[in-house]
Order: structure tokens, then sequence, then C-alpha cells
């Protein structure tokens, strides 16, 4: 169940210019609605879907993949209540690789409602007999329609779990109380049993690292620093659902060795060097933890000591010319897949 007293308020709006989009098998040129009578079961996890949950009578089976591994099932009650469950291939473990996802399902939802929408956020864990699963959740209230719509989302290895109720008839707590008895019986960890990723890291290095080799080594001690940091502080178990770039800490620590770097001469077409020159500006004013979260859509696991000044931050930001993106990574993390 989720404290959402701890929920960071965040508001969608057309602004996502970064989402990773995740294209495995191949996919129908539209959603293929399948016929079964009794259980379906989703052949690629064996994962069984009965013909009611909860009380809640099979409305539909949709299939988005030639191979039916991205499948959607929903549940829908006379009452106005839906819950959509869907399974579907993550592909390899890439850094971003939840939040991008997460992300994207929202501005699915806002441009479905062509509106933006006010909604509850923050970090959800599950943690099984074997594996532990990190997702993101969301809680919002569609004003024009006068339903609570709740979204959760699990990376669980090579998996995706996506949980979607929207009710006339609940509120939020009732709801959650409706998606705790789902993910009894869809428990994320077990999807990660089928396919734990491997922890052997792949570290990418961008061609563009090249155009200044001294300022490289830094770029390249921030991305290996995730490396230490999620090998240090998040257990074997949790990796292998996914790798671990929620954690706001695990870039505070990245992006501190940047700080080394003390060379501030470069000419205006060295985008490395321009890309550090502004991190440093950000970690002299003390307003790194700020910075990274308006960067990562507030979508991050925070530790309980950090305290935020975002209106500082505001006030510093408009006297500062900050231009760097952070999603121009100049290096990929990537846990695979088994094959």
């Amino acid at each position: 169940m989720i404290n959402t007293s701890k929920f960071i308020r965040y508001y969608l709006v057309f602004l996502l210019t970064f989402i990773g989009a995740y294209a495995f098998g191949q996919e129908r040129s539209s959603p293929k609605l399948a016929k079964s009578k009794g259980d379906f079961t989703h052949n690629a996890t064996g994962t069984i879907f009965p013909e009611q949950i909860e009380g809640y009578p099979r409305k539909s089976i949709y299939s988005f993949t030639k191979q039916d591994d991205n499948i959607e099932v929903t549940y829908e009650s006379s009452e106005e209540t839906s819950i959509a469950i869907k399974i579907y291939p993550a592909g390899d473990g890439t850094e971003g690789r939840l939040r991008n996802e997460y992300l994207k399902t929202l501005q699915t939802i806002s441009n479905a409602a062509n509106k933006t929408i006010g909604f509850d956020q923050g970090p959800i864990r599950r943690v099984g007999a074997k594996y532990i699963c990190n997702g993101f959740q969301a809680v919002s209230k569609l004003k024009t329609k006068d339903k609570v719509a709740l979204l959760a989302l699990y990376e669980c290895g090579a998996w995706f779990l996506r949980i979607k109720i929207t009710s006339k008839g609940l509120d939020s707590n009732h709801i959650q109380a409706l998606e705790e008895k789902i993910l009894i019986k869809y428990d994320p960890t077990k999807f990660t049993e089928l396919k734990p990723l491997n922890l052997k890291s792949d570290f990418i290095v961008a061609p563009e690292l090249g155009k200044d080799r001294v300022r490289a080594k830094y770029v390249l001690k921030s991305g290996l620093k995730k490396l230490e940091w999620a090998n240090k502080n998040v257990p074997e178990n949790e990796r292998a659902s996914g790798f671990p770039d929620l954690y706001l800490n695990m870039h505070i620590d990245a992006f501190k060795e940047f700080a080394e770097c003390k060379d501030e001469s470069y000419t205006s077409d060295n985008d490395i060097a321009k890309f550090i020159s502004d991190i440093n500006k950000v970690i002299k004013a003390n307003y790194l933890p700020e910075f990274l979260m308006k960067q990562y859509n507030m979508v991050m696991i925070v530790s309980d000591d950090i305290k935020f000044d975002f209106d500082g931050f505001t006030r510093w930001q408009e006297q500062h010319k900050i231009t760097m993106d952070v999603h121009k990574f100049y290096y990929l993390i990537i846990y695979r897949q088994p094959k």
C-alpha cells in the first residue's frame, strides 16, 4: 500500500520530449481482440487470467504483438470500475527504462484526456521471496468524468507489469485496496523470477566523447560511479529487476564527480565542456538535488534526509543560463536480459 501523503504533486503537461519507445517483437497495426472462454493464459509468462477477479468479470483481452507476448486484460463491473492488467516485454535493463516507460504511459493518458492532468505520484516497491521490484504509481481524479484513476508500473527483469484502475464508485483508498489484491495475485517479483537481468553490466561509450579526451575522463568516472553506487547500495535481487537509476542519491554521487574538473576555458562548440561547466554551477549553488529532480520529471526515489528548496532553485535558475540536458547521455549502462 502506498502512502499518498508522501507523493509529490505533479502536473503532466505536453512537455515530455525525451521518452524512450520500446518496441519488441512485431507490433500489430492495431490491437487484436482475443476470444477466450474460461481461463486465458499469457503463454510467454504462463500467467493465467480467469473469467473473474475479485468479483469483476473479464471484459476483453487485447494482444499488441504478433507473438502475443504484449497483452492487456480488462475486467469491468456494472459500477463503472475497470481493472486493466498489462504484461509486456521490457527489453534490456537500460538506465532510465522504468522512468521513460512510466512517463510515456502518463503522456498517453494525458493525450487521451486532451488536457493537463493533476496527480499524486511516488515510488512503489514489491518485496518477494526471491526478488524485489521497483515501480512508480500515480493517482489522479479525472474531474470531467468524476472518476478516480490509478496507474502502477513495475519493471520485473525482462517484463513490465502495468495495472490501471479507474472507478466512478470507489474512492482512492478503496482503489488502492483493490490494487493490493491484484498485486497479490499478479506478483511483480514472480515475473523477475522468469527472466532476471544479467548483472554483469555493459558500459557503452558514445563516440562524441572523443572530441574532448581530457574532460571525457570525468564523464566516464561519473558513469562508473553509478555502477559503483548501485553495487554498494542496492542488493542483487533488486538489481535483477532493473538498473536502479530511480535513486536520487546515485545521481547526486555520480554528478559530484564533475566537480573535479576545474578547467573553465573552452570553445562555444565544445558540448562536453559546456555540459560539465553547467553541472558545476549547479553544484556550487547547492541546488544539485533540485536540478536532478526537475530534469527527471520528479520520478525518483528520495531518501528521507533530503530536503528541497524548489522556490530557491527557481529563482536561481532565472538568473543563470543552464541549458544542458542530463538526458543527453555520453554513455549507456545496460543490464542485459537473458537470451
